[in-house]
């Protein structure tokens, strides 16, 4: 948050920091300053103290990280969320970092609302071990496979995306952090994109998608239906990935190409700057369903766009004043819509569950 990179010359720093948002933001920063190796015993301690077993676990040579309620009900399954975020070895301080980033999820899961896994490497085609670790967890754990959820923060969100897309059986839904609302072109971007092949592949399988964005974020990521340029990027931005108005457009009409959504042309997308719903304003693109939500002193502008079968599988969500990072309302948000699914692991459906 404190690095102008990573945000808009718009952005009010004392806004966020002096607000129930930025309160939230010190309880991981305060983990980070107190502790420097995620073995610490103090640090499982005090994860212990809030009601969870934090347990370290190598599989093939990788580090992996779990917390899991503690003292379960026999018999009881618990949802597993796979947070794509570094543990691994030769940084002990990034995996500290880890916890902090998504300290809000560790008091979900001391809640008993789910179990907590932490992994990713720097590699889509490495990161395919997680489809493994899935099962070794569920082979320590009281994990309910129809229920198992990943989510990452900016980079290690397009993994998220892809991981959800190699592995769906495995996937119930997922949510992508800090991520631009279109699917930006691999073949102009490489690895920041997607492939043609891999859109094709996503409008034939079902998976429910949540993507956060800060109205703050570097780039100027939102509103979408603008040219980027026309926005207070800060010097250098000018050059980040989606900033022309055509490409814009091109990308959010991928994603809904790749959801099965209705199609938009130009007009309908650029149309959205003077529609009477300020979520389709705050979006820069029309949305099927538009609610508003207010988080720690902060709106926050959710659409929902439903697939050509009525579900409302796709959801974007604008977060009022935020830089790039992942808050506590994102992760929250990001847990209240992903744990609406289960995936029938027979059929390989996707079932709503309210």
């Amino acid at each position: 948050m404190m690095a102008d990179k990573y945000s808009l010359g718009s952005f009010d720093r004392d806004a966020v920091l002096h607000s129930l948002a930025g309160e939230k933001l010190m309880e991981g920063i305060r983990l980070e300053h107190r502790f420097d190796r995620i073995d610490d015993p103090e640090l499982i301690a005090y994860f212990g103290k809030m009601g969870l077993k934090m347990d370290i676990h190598f599989s093939q040579g990788e580090r992996w990280v779990t917390l899991c309620p503690a003292g379960w009900e026999e018999g009881k399954r618990i949802p597993l969320l796979c947070v794509m975020q570094e543990v691994y070895e030769g940084n002990e301080h990034l995996a500290v970092t880890a916890l902090g980033y998504f300290y809000e999820l560790t008091k979900i899961a001391a809640n008993g609302e789910c179990i907590l896994l932490f992994f990713v490497l720097e590699d889509p085609d490495a990161n395919d071990l997680l489809a493994s670790l899935i099962d070794e967890a569920g082979a320590l754990y009281p994990v309910d496979l129809t229920r198992v959820y990943v989510m990452g923060h900016s980079h290690d969100g397009r993994f998220a995306l892809e991981f959800a897309a190699r592995n769906y059986k495995k996937v119930a839904a997922a949510a992508t952090l800090g991520n631009f609302c279109g699917l930006e072109d691999a073949g102009r971007l490489g690895a920041a994109g997607v492939t043609d092949k891999r859109m094709e592949q996503l409008r034939t399988i079902e998976l429910p998608l949540a993507n956060f964005c800060g109205c703050e974020e570097h780039g100027g990521k939102l509103p979408l239906n603008v040219d980027a340029r026309d926005l207070p990027l800060r010097p250098g931005q000018e050059f980040g990935r989606t900033i022309t108005l055509d490409s814009r457009i091109k990308a959010w009409q991928r994603r809904l190409y790749a959801w099965r959504c209705q199609p938009r042309s130009r007009e309908e997308i650029l149309a959205a700057k003077e529609s009477p719903d300020i979520v389709e304003r705050t979006l820069g693109f029309p949305v099927d369903q538009s609610s508003v939500r207010v988080m720690d002193g902060f709106r926050v502008f959710i659409g929902d766009l439903k697939n050509d079968e009525g579900n409302a599988f796709l959801r974007m969500a604008a977060l009022e004043g935020m830089p790039h990072l992942p808050t506590a309302a994102m992760l929250n948000l990001a847990w209240e819509f992903m744990s609406r699914f289960s995936r029938n692991m027979e059929t390989g459906k996707i079932m709503p569950l309210y």
